[in-house]
């Protein structure tokens, strides 16, 4: 890591609760996302910066997307054509805790348009609906 460049702190959120947890361990990471996505559907954005994320929604029983953006809105993917199961999730979001982004090569990812995003549901950071999930809110 280039000891130059100021890493800003981890931020959880986990956005059905409206609840921002500022510098999460991965006990606290893995409890969180276990509980929220085991429930219902949800979503939940592992932040460095605004466009510095991993991002989930959807749910343990339907299935969970996967988004990521380094950097820019021009560099903001998706998992292309599948949808999660919980574990694999779980190990994207505590690898990027860590600053380990091998995870990045176990995906095939396709860019996501700024017209694709869905600002409705998700206001705060960018979330794009899954091509394959039900649409409505």
């Amino acid at each position: 890591m280039n000891s130059s460049k100021v890493m800003s702190p981890l931020q959880l959120l986990l956005t059905d609760e409206r609840k921002i947890i500022h510098g999460p361990s991965c006990d606290v990471i893995n409890t969180a996302l276990l509980a929220l996505f085991s429930q219902r559907d949800s979503w939940a954005t592992l932040s460095r910066g605004s466009h510095d994320f991993v991002t989930a929604q959807g749910s343990e029983q339907e299935g969970l997307s996967l988004e990521y953006e380094m950097g820019s809105l021009d560099m903001h993917y998706r998992v292309k054509g599948e949808l999660l199961d919980l574990n694999r999730v779980l190990r994207v979001f505590l690898l990027y805790a860590r600053q380990d982004i091998t995870w990045f090569e176990d995906f095939n990812w396709e860019v996501v348009s700024l017209k694709d995003i869905d600002h409705k549901r998700a206001p705060d950071h960018f979330v794009t609906k899954p091509k394959n999930l039900d649409s409505s809110i």
